[in-house]
């Protein structure tokens, strides 16, 4: 079991694997009181007065104590974050840099909704974008919930509005599904109605997260089986095709 499990972190792309570790240790700090949450939320007063740039990051990846919905959390964080980086969207760089740009562009979006809306934490709207936008890379997989069958295209409607049915709010999936659609608008639709690349990876993020400028060309991704979103719901679910 252990080895399985170690072989299974080491077969982890590297972002997802980054913000996996980096949720796991904010939330294993705040259990033992190392730190306070109050120290990871998104307060711009404190980013700009006292230049605590870490909450940008630490905003986008913490999901509460451990608990059952924070497992979910970091199930559907591992199981889309590793499908869609293994086989994103190319924007001109390696499968990872153009996950962790996706990201960083999300972020950006995020930062400025949550200082509307007043929201401390962006991370399950970074999770439920990075479902979204699986489900326009992957609209013809095969999905399956108690028998219903559905496509990917349907996925996040699907996990919304089981979340709803089951008494919860569906605020940080609406807000996801809005930036996972600027981004795929910004990708897919503004090149081809306007002839303009909006969306390039830049050169720096290759370097950093892929160690090469070589571009990256497509391939195929290992598909999990679709599972609870932050609720206690059974149910085997059909294999996501690749």
């Amino acid at each position: 079991m252990a080895q399985s499990l170690e072989t299974f972190f080491a077969e982890m792309p590297v972002v997802t694997k980054f913000w996996l570790c980096a949720s796991f240790l904010s939330t294993l700090a705040v259990m033992l009181k190392i730190i306070h949450p109050m120290v990871l939320l998104l307060d711009f007063d404190m980013i700009w007065g006292r230049f605590q740039i870490w909450r940008l990051l630490t905003c986008g990846c913490f999901f509460g104590k451990f608990s059952m919905p924070f497992m979910f959390q970091i199930y559907f964080l591992v199981s889309y974050g590793k499908l869609y980086e293994s086989d994103p969207f190319p924007t001109g760089g390696g499968a990872s840099s153009d996950f962790a740009y996706m990201l960083l562009i999300g972020s950006s979006f995020l930062w400025g909704i949550a200082y509307f809306l007043g929201l401390p934490f962006i991370g399950e709207c970074l999770i439920f974008m990075t479902i979204y936008v699986w489900s326009r890379k992957n609209p013809e997989a095969p999905l399956g919930f108690y028998g219903f069958s559905f496509k990917g295209l349907h996925l996040p409607w699907v996990l919304m509005a089981i979340g709803i049915l089951m008494g919860g709010d569906p605020t940080n999936d609406l807000v996801g599904i809005g930036v996972g659609h600027i981004y795929y608008f910004l990708l897919k639709i503004v090149p081809e109605q306007y002839g303009t690349n909006v969306i390039k990876t830049p050169e720096f993020m290759m370097n950093l997260i892929d160690g090469t400028t070589t571009a990256y060309v497509p391939g195929g991704g290992t598909v999990n089986a679709a599972g609870p979103r932050g609720h206690s719901w059974g149910g085997s679910g059909r294999t996501l095709g690749s």
